[in-house]
């Protein structure tokens, strides 16, 4: 990938995540990744789930053998939003 794609997918990433002006984040995000060997997420999804976990948002990977137990974390979370 081109330095300058690179940059823009990341912009668009930040925007995706943050909002239009970067004020407004989303709650959680609700993702499917593989990990690696050492349990990390690979390549553009790696600087997405970066940015979110400094920003200690919620992040949901349905990628897991568990998905039960994410679908029932994923509820919960939801059901704590509405209060």
């Amino acid at each position: 990938m081109h330095i300058a794609e690179n940059y823009s997918a990341e912009m668009l990433t930040a925007h995706i995540i943050f909002g239009y002006h970067l004020n407004k984040p989303v709650d959680a995000v609700i993702t499917w990744y593989e990990l690696d060997n050492f349990d990390q997420s690979k390549g553009g999804t790696a600087t997405a789930l970066k940015m979110v976990m400094e920003r200690q948002i919620p992040v949901f990977n349905l990628y897991l053998l568990n998905k039960n137990e994410i679908l029932n974390q994923i509820a919960k979370f939801i059901k704590q939003k509405r209060c």
